[in-house]
This record gives C-alpha cells, structure tokens and sequence, in this order.
C-alpha cells in the first residue's frame, strides 16, 4: 500500500518509534506529529490564499476545490489511513464557505455530499466492521418517509433532487460521521493535528472579510442589520459562523495543543476570528461561541489544574475583549455595534418558526414533505404550480416537525440521543469538553441558520470520537497487510498515533511505563474507569 510519510515525527511524540518494525507495519503520517513550524507555514499560506482569491477570478478558487477533492478521491481510494481520512474531511467541511464566497465552478453542496461519500468509504475501507450503528441509521429511515412525499410531487431528479440535497445532504453526512467516529479512537495531539486543518480554510475567509472590511467608515454600518461587505460580499450569517467556529477550535488548541508556540498562534487566530465575526455584524457566530462555551463550563471547572487554566484564559480573553476589541469597534462603527448586539430582534426568524409549528399541526404524522414547506405568502401554493418554496429554513429543530411530522420529532430525539452517547463515551475530561462544545455549538446554529454548513455535521460527528491521553494508543503505521498468523481483518481498527493499525498493542508508552493494552472500539466499556464507558 503506498505510504505518505511526509517526514519524522517529531522526537517527544514518538520516543519508541525505532522499536516499531515488522510484518504489516510502516511508518504513516499522522497529524499529531507535524512540527509547528510546518503547521504555521501551512495556516499562514492560507491567509496568503484568501488575499489572492479575493482579486483573482473564479478559475483559482476553483483548482483549489477540484485539487482538494481529486485528494481526497486518493487518500480515500488508495490509503487506508484514518487520520488522513478525518483531516481530508476536515479540510473540505471548513473549505464549505470559501468555495461559496468565490464563486468557485463546484455544485453548491459538493462539501456535505463529499463528506457523506468519503466517511461511508471510509467505513468499509478503514473500519470495516462498524458497531454501535443502531441509532444512526434509525436516524436515517426516519427521515426517508417525507422524502418519498417529494420524489412523488417532483421526481427524483431536477427539483425533487435539489431539494433533498439540499435539505437532507447534511443529514447524510453526519449519519455516515458518526458511524465512522463513533468506531475510533484518538490521542489528544492527534486530535489537535485535525483542528487546524479545520482552520486554515477559515482563515482564508477571514482574510477576505477583514479585505472588505478595510475603508468602511462608521455610515456603512447599521444598528438592525448585518453588514455584507465587512462579509467579503458574502452572506454574513455563514462567514460569521465559519469564523466563530474557527474561533472556538482556535479556544481548544489553546488548552489541548502541547506546543507553546502553537498555543500562541491560536491564541492570537482566536482575537482575530472574534474580531471580524462582530465586524459583520451577524450575531450568530458570537452567539454559537458563547452557548458553547457557558454549555461547557462546569466541565471546564471539574479539576483545579483545567479550572486555573480555563478562569486565567477566560479573563485574559475577556479583558483584551473589554478593554480593546469593543472600544476600537464601537469607534470604527460610531457605536452601532452596541446596537446591534443589544438588539434581540430575532429578524423574522420567530415568524418562520410559528409557520412551521402551524404547518406541523395541519400534518402531524409526515409532514408537508422535505423541502415543501411554504413559508411566505410568495411561495404559497408553490406545490400545486409544481414549484419548490424559495425561501429556506433557519430553524433546523422546526424545519423537521414541519416536513417530516412525527418522524421529524423522532429524529429530534436520535440526535439528542447520539449527543449524550458521544459525551458518555469520553474517557478524559478534556474529551468530554470537546464533545459538550461541539455539540452544544451544532444545536446552536442549527437553531438559526439551519444546516447550510458542512462544518455542522462533520463537527457533530467528531464529537463522537473517544480521545484518549497521549501514548495510550500503540505507536503504529499504516496496515500493508496482515501478519504472520494473523487473518485479514483481526482485531477492531483503532486510530493509532502515527496511522491506522489492526489493534495490536504497544510495548512501553511514551513516558517510559508499560503500555496499556489497546482498547477497540468492541471493549470501550472495560477500557473506560467505572462509571465513564459509553451508554
């Protein structure tokens, strides 16, 4: 199988990695192991990117997504590597909005209909024989009744197929997510490694908002409305929330990443993400920011040493806020950003919500059908003229009790369910932070801006994975084939700290102590300390 071995991990992550050799065992890349300047260079480029695309025609931005998927069709097809699987759909989950706002020559739900396709090769390829599937897939055939309404009224291709994509595509996604997550397992440097491949491509959206930011003055700026420009002439509700999510995952690298340098770097990505998201003046990607992290802060509390860290951050973070970003805002924009945060007007959103409710009450058991229902006064009637509504949701919670009735509260329920399974099954503190954040930020942006981001079920779906302490998984390459003795397929596949691996154990961790044997995703439960397995 070919390697992609890009260079040596680095010494402190891998100590023992001369002892590894053998049948069935190579060398492979893994995120965890990427020097910091490496990353830095790799972030930074990015920025490079977003200030060239923004003066560039379409035909860049569109080679930049034809190349990332033409990688992913290789590290999906050819490796069986699930590290480069989870960066891969990292990269394109968080490249959903850069590709939008540059117009590039790609089908508008390329990134959710990638990430379904890549995780189910990835669970046939990688994992193979997938467990703790139930809830998923009930997930799934709770939502195929409705679509049938529409496959009926509209065909399966043409409108009938562009609604459910559109509706639906995210739903696929992170069914396929969750399966593949759900049956790994990772180490905290690792999954830092996978972070930031989440925000390179934010920050070439950053860089093309803070571009169209420069030369506003205070009169371009309203107290009632997000602001398009300082949005890089994009819709302000995606790129404020792809750039407070950025935001958040730059919080977590601050607390997870074990590099100094890198802590820093975050830490300054993570002024700079907060500052633009209120320049465009859409309150949601502040608002997802702040749910996830007040969700998560009795977690954050639990031990003293996490605690200490958490307060000091908290008010480092919230003084520069206070004392800095505020001001100079409010001054740029002659105060109306004060307005505009204080302002609760919830923008019509309310209204489009007690439409659905009353939609929902007219056809309690299936709903109006995916993508049907009408929620203007335009759109009316728009079923019998053979027309699909124009009008989208922004309430993903009411969207399914109005399209798919009782299956919809259902599946309401599933996902709730899923959320607690993927929190249970932490075994770290720091695990079960991470999963409440991303959770708790999934549910908060789906409860404005429905599902339009890819990043909502990849960042669902990651919730899902267990992550494990640094050197509590075998130092491990990418599987060229069974061992001696050994039949293809043995033993459930774990997500090792330098590749994928067939669940063969270590021999001395890190620090030098024995190893604990390496738990599969089979025996999580006898692996986890009482009371903290999974469900």
């Amino acid at each position: 199988m070919a390697r992609l071995d890009l260079h040596s991990p680095e010494p402190w992550l891998d100590d023992d990695l001369a002892g590894r050799s053998g049948p069935g065992w190579s060398p492979a890349w893994s995120p965890g192991s990427v020097h910091w300047f490496a990353i830095v260079v790799f972030v930074g480029l990015h920025g490079v990117f977003g200030l060239v695309a923004d003066f560039s025609p379409p035909p860049l931005t569109t080679l930049h997504a034809v190349g990332t998927l033409a990688i992913a069709v290789w590290l999906v097809g050819v490796r069986r590597n699930a590290e480069a699987v989870a960066c891969i759909a990292a990269y394109i989950a968080s490249s959903d909005v850069l590709w939008r706002m540059t117009s590039a020559s790609v089908p508008w739900e390329i990134s959710k209909i990638s990430l379904a396709l890549i995780f189910t090769v990835g669970i046939f390829r990688i994992i193979r024989r997938p467990r703790r599937i139930g809830l998923p897939l009930t997930l799934l055939l709770l939502l195929m009744p409705s679509a049938v309404v529409t496959i009926e009224r509209f065909g399966i291709l043409g409108n009938g197929r562009e609604r459910i994509s559109f509706e639906l595509g995210a739903h696929f996604a992170l069914v396929a997510g969750v399966i593949f997550f759900s049956n790994l397992k990772i180490e905290r440097q690792t999954f830092a490694g996978v972070l930031w491949m989440i925000v390179a491509p934010a920050l070439s959206v950053n860089v093309i908002a803070t571009v169209g930011t420069v030369g506003l003055d205070a009169a371009d700026f309203s107290g009632t409305v997000s602001n398009r420009a300082a949005s890089g002439g994009y819709g302000p509700n995606q790129v404020s929330a792809i750039i407070g999510v950025a935001a958040m995952v730059c919080v977590f690298l601050v607390f997870f990443e074990r590099r100094h340098v890198l802590r820093v770097f975050a830490g300054v990505l993570a002024l700079w993400f907060l500052a633009q998201s209120a320049l465009t003046f859409s309150r949601g990607g502040s608002f997802n920011l702040v749910v996830a992290l007040l969700v998560a802060a009795p977690f954050f509390l639990r031990t003293a040493q996490m605690a200490v860290r958490f307060l000091t951050v908290l008010a480092v973070v919230g003084a520069v806020i206070a004392f800095a970003m505020i001001p100079v805002i409010q001054g740029i924009t002659d105060n109306e950003f004060g307005a505009r945060f204080t302002n609760s007007d919830p923008t019509l959103r309310g209204d489009l919500m007690r439409a659905e409710l009353e939609a929902w009450s007219d056809n309690v058991a299936l709903g109006v059908g995916v993508g049907m229902m009408e929620r203007t006064l335009e759109d009316q009637g728009a079923a019998e003229r053979g027309e699909l509504p124009k009008l989208p949701t922004h309430t993903e919670f009411t969207r399914l009790l109005a399209e798919h009735g009782l299956l919809g509260l259902a599946a309401i329920l599933v996902l709730i369910a899923l959320a607690v399974r993927g929190v249970r099954a932490q075994v770290l503190t720091e695990g079960r932070i991470i999963s409440v954040v991303l959770v708790a930020w999934c549910a908060s942006e789906v409860s404005h801006s429905a599902t339009r981001l890819a990043l909502v079920p990849f960042l669902f779906a990651l919730a899902s994975v267990t992550i494990v302490a640094n050197g509590t998984l075998e130092t491990a390459g990418e599987a060229t084939g069974p061992a001696e003795g050994q039949s293809e397929g043995d033993g459930p596949p774990t997500w090792t700290r330098h590749g994928w691996g067939q669940g063969r154990t270590g021999d001395l961790a890190a620090s030098g102590e024995p190893r604990a044997p390496v738990p599969g995703p089979v025996d999580e439960a006898a692996a986890a300390p009482q009371g903290e397995g999974p469900p």
